[in-house]
């Protein structure tokens, strides 16, 4: 397996799950329906290096607005899969070779789209110049304003995660290896909660997430919680900074 993640399989969390339950057992059915639930959802919200795919090179259509999401995508993968766009860039030059020569670098300049939802775009849909944007709705995906030429464009997306049927024991977990205990603990609590150990689940979720009244003089929170140590700072600049990166919205 690619060093830094994918080194991890279901059942490698099954004793971290039982040990933050004070040893409460359960199946390892039961654990591992537990676990697809828990990692799907984390995936959605946190960029992962084994569930990241460079889409292919393709072109915007002149006049055409509406794609759907698989025009982007590798082939096999769908909207079902896309779980978080990373990154959507298009090149300027219409009449550059698909692929480029060089995927960087000054004589390739362009722009990277930025999302926006619909009802900001409305406006832009009905303009046709250089596409700046691109937003999500029913089903497809929007570039806007319409596209004059065939641009060149590749999208960097998160893809879900994907397990066997039923989820197997040895199904590997393409996480970051430094998220295995947050993977524990998240499905613990998710477990608590089914079995109304309630008292587990809010110290479980103080843990995962932090306590939102602890802050400083300042007022600033000072307890952030597991998840967010675990965060790149990457991702943290992007808290203050203009972001094309949004979670699935459709």
């Amino acid at each position: 397996m690619p060093q830094g993640y994918g080194n991890i399989v279901v059942s490698d969390l099954y004793e971290g799950i039982q040990d933050n339950l004070a040893g409460k057992t359960f199946s390892n059915a039961k654990m591992a329906k537990a676990v697809k639930k828990t990692v799907l959802e984390l995936s959605g919200s946190y960029p992962m290096q084994g569930l990241q795919v460079l889409g292919p090179f393709v072109r915007l259509q002149a006049a055409n607005s509406q794609y759907l999401p698989s025009y982007f995508m590798q082939p096999g993968d769908s909207l079902s899969d896309l779980r978080m766009v990373n990154s959507f860039f298009m090149y300027y030059d219409q009449n550059i070779s698909n692929p480029p020569p060089f995927i960087y670098g000054a004589a390739n300049a362009g722009v990277q789209l930025t999302f926006q939802n619909m009802s900001s775009m409305e406006n832009t849909l009905n303009t046709t110049s250089i596409p700046n944007f691109w937003s999500a709705h029913a089903g497809k995906i929007y570039i806007a304003p319409v596209p004059q030429y065939n641009y060149l464009v590749y999208m960097r997306y998160q893809k879900e995660h994907p397990f066997s049927s039923p989820v197997a024991d040895n199904d590997p977990l393409l996480f970051d290896d430094d998220w295995q205990d947050v993977l524990e603990i998240a499905t613990a609590y998710r477990l608590a909660i089914t079995t109304r150990l309630l008292d587990y689940a809010n110290q479980l979720r103080q843990i995962l997430y932090g306590d939102p009244k602890a802050v400083d003089a300042g007022g600033e929170r000072i307890d952030l919680g597991l998840i967010y140590s675990r965060t790149s700072q990457f991702r943290r600049y992007q808290n203050t900074a203009l972001r094309s990166l949004r979670k699935r919205s459709y």
